[in-house]
């Protein structure tokens, strides 16, 4: 009664039955009343495939491509056919011939999607960049196409696949003019985390597109977010070239000092003829853009290199002080450099000074993130001194806190009085533990590894021995070895 509907359902099981006359004698009555529909050929085809008559399944394939009819929902039903029974070279034929017909359309991506069921990525990354040379406007959608068909992280198929990079590489050779080949690049060279090979793409196309400097901006901060300071001081240092004129020039400037700061410190020994150079260089940059928004980032940095690194404590604590007692500093801004201040201030011994900074900050952000960053500071200082009830209340209150770094330190302090006091109460083995943080913190490092080495000569039955290894791993790590 209704043929249409219930063929496929009838054709499959009559091929589970190995009733191939009757799955031909059915298909054949189909093409007679549906003659649009060829990729009934392909079913037909499939019957004489399983009767192991190949040259008649070849010829019921060829058919099918001779009569089809290459508009879009035609070309969709006759190669997704060929597709479902893995005859890919036929798929590809299907898309071919509807291209020829109708060169507007060209089938790109349903073509990639083939090659990449083919398992040939050559093919299939070039169908990518060919519609992306048909049309600059595709790059996103290739960007995304490429990588749900790539994926991120696979070494032999995803976009880390270095294949993927030397076809594009031969393409911007043979058309160094088609700028959206240059920018795709980068893009596949950011997801490849080479932002040394993007930096020189990028340089290279704000040349050519005179772009001012934008496009090398937004790499910056990429490369800021990815902890890449060398890079981003390569960018900065272009920018600042520039010249003042430059839209980029005065941020690229404080930012290229900033990322030599960061490059610097994040070494376990940095050269000290290297901290003073770069301690001039921030001194006549705060000089300069002391009344604009830009001071207070670099002064947080200078202060963290004079107070950290060059042993100018007082030096420090002098600058923190002024600024927080310039009128009009904003309020937030104020607590953060309170908090830095106290941090000083406990480095040299000064703890309750320490201890009253973070209270103020404390009392006047009680609901915000930096209130809790005051708070659970000072519940490490009552840590060190050894105050450890009042250390756990404060710190069980700051488990709930919403900024999960805090919520997380605050869990760990509660945790580590829990289990070194126990059942025994005895808390002498936690005062010589948290002492040992302390001269840590002051970078009394000498002083901290035999403070913990002593509480296991003390203490042979204490439950703090993870814990110490771990801090002794920290003092090790701190010092590069």
């Amino acid at each position: 009664k209704k043929p249409q509907a219930w063929y496929t359902y009838y054709f499959k099981s009559l091929l589970g039955a190995k009733d191939f006359s009757k799955a031909e004698k059915i298909t054949r009555r189909q093409l007679k009343q549906n003659k649009e529909n060829v990729s009934l050929y392909v079913s037909l085809g499939k019957v004489y495939k399983l009767q192991n008559e190949d040259k008649k399944a070849n010829d019921a394939f060829i058919k099918a491509l001779k009569e089809l009819n290459p508009v879009q929902p035609h070309v969709e039903n006759l190669a997704n056919a060929f597709k479902e029974e893995r005859l890919y070279d036929y798929s590809i034929d299907t898309y071919n011939k509807a291209r020829k017909q109708n060169p507007e359309y060209p089938y790109f991506y349903e073509r990639a999607e083939i090659y990449k069921l083919k398992d040939d990525l050559a093919s299939m990354i070039n169908e990518y960049l060919d519609a992306l040379e048909f049309r600059e406007s595709e790059i996103e959608t290739v960007q995304a196409n490429l990588q749900n068909s790539l994926g991120y992280d696979d070494e032999k198929g995803g976009i880390k696949n270095p294949l993927l990079k030397q076809e594009l590489q031969k393409r911007i050779q043979k058309s160094p003019d088609k700028l959206v080949l240059t920018r795709f690049l980068i893009f596949i060279q950011l997801q490849q985390k080479d932002f040394e090979g993007a930096f020189v793409q990028t340089r290279s196309l704000d040349k050519r597109m005179d772009e001012e400097g934008q496009r090398v901006y937004e790499l910056a901060k990429i490369c800021e977010s990815n902890q890449e300071w060398e890079v981003a001081k390569k960018c900065y240092s272009y920018l600042s070239e520039k010249g003042p004129k430059s839209a980029y020039y005065d941020v690229a400037l404080v930012e290229g000092i900033n990322m030599e700061y960061l490059a610097l410190t994040q070494k376990t020994q940095p050269n000290q003829g290297e901290l003073v150079l770069l301690e001039q260089k921030f001194i006549k940059a705060t000089d300069k853009y002391k009344q604009t928004g830009m001071y207070a980032k670099l002064l947080r940095n200078l202060v963290f290199l004079k107070a950290y690194y060059l042993n100018k404590g007082e030096e420090a604590k002098v600058l923190l002080e002024d600024f927080i007692n310039l009128s009009g500093t904003d309020p937030v801004q104020k607590a953060e450099f309170k908090i830095m201040l106290g941090d000083i201030y406990l480095i040299n011994g000064a703890i309750w000074d320490a201890s009253l900074l973070y209270s103020q900050v404390e009392k006047d952000f009680k609901h915000e993130a930096i209130g809790n960053e005051a708070k659970f500071r000072n519940a490490k200082l009552s840590f060190y001194a050894g105050d450890f009830t009042w250390a756990k209340t404060q710190a069980d209150v700051l488990k709930g806190s919403t900024e999960k770094l805090i919520a997380n330190d605050a869990l760990d302090l509660s945790l580590i009085i829990t289990d070194a006091i126990g059942v025994d109460t005895n808390d002498a083995p936690l005062k010589l533990f948290s002492g040992a943080e302390l001269l840590i913190v002051q970078h009394r490092y000498v002083e901290a590894m035999a403070r913990l080495d002593s509480i296991n000569l003390l203490f042979s039955s204490h439950t703090l021995g993870d814990d110490i290894y771990y801090k002794k791993a920290e003092i090790y790590f701190t010092l590069g070895k």
